[in-house]
């Protein structure tokens, strides 16, 4: 998927205040509460279907699952996930 490190992508994927950069409807994320661990809330701003619609993320764990993210990303859609991958290769 990307020549980038996977400790890298982790980290970078775990701050979701990072979306912005690779979901391509993301307008905004921000941190509302916690510092990035289990706990952290945070408030997401997307445009889907002409509307903004604003959403609130909670971390739950945190595990590295680099070999899951595949089947993951391919639920997120071709135009999201050239954009993810784009993004991580400039890591």
């Amino acid at each position: 998927m990307t020549a980038t490190d996977p400790d890298r992508v982790f980290a970078y994927l775990t701050d979701f205040r990072n979306a912005k950069q690779w979901d391509s409807g993301t307008t905004s994320c921000e941190v509302v509460l916690g510092d990035g661990g289990p706990g952290t809330v945070y408030r997401n701003v997307s445009e889907f279907a002409g509307t903004t619609v604003e959403l609130e993320y909670t971390t739950q764990t945190l595990e590295h699952v680099a070999p899951l993210m595949k089947p993951l990303l391919d639920r997120l859609g071709d135009r999201t996930a050239e954009q993810l991958k784009s993004t991580l290769d400039r890591l």
